[in-house]
């Protein structure tokens, strides 16, 4: 009985030890739910970039399974969806104001992260002529 139980201890520890951890660089969580990402001061019509270093702190391969913008006026790509342990990758996010206004959109990264599945990204900006 002890062994069967520490068999399952350490399959458990193991799983909470060695798991693939998605991080932005230079853009701390939000708590557990999102990352805020400010464009600050924008024109309306005029096209913005921003791009974002995306890497595996875990111990485990990182799978990206996919990145989607909120909005016709956001896109993104995603230069690498598999990550080695330690490994980055290059996330570009383009965005394209259509009016004057105050902005917000968000982008999800669904991943094989065990604590954030989905990461949300959260854009923001103040759009003025």
């Amino acid at each position: 009985m002890k062994i069967l139980f520490s068999i399952v201890c350490c399959c458990l520890l193991s799983q909470f030890t060695f798991a693939q951890t998605l991080t932005i660089q230079n853009a701390p969580w939000q708590g557990q739910d999102y990352v805020s990402i400010d464009f600050e001061g924008a024109a309306p019509k005029k096209g913005y970039k921003k791009t974002l270093h995306l890497q595996n702190t875990g111990e485990q391969t990182l799978i990206i399974e996919s990145v989607e913008g909120g909005c016709d006026c956001t896109k993104v790509r995603l230069k690498k969806k598999q990550l080695l342990p330690q490994e980055k990758t290059t996330l570009i996010i383009r965005w394209n104001p259509s009016q004057d206004t105050e902005f917000s959109s968000s982008i999800m990264i669904k991943s094989n992260d065990t604590t954030r599945p989905e990461a949300w990204l959260e854009l923001l900006a103040n759009v003025e002529d």
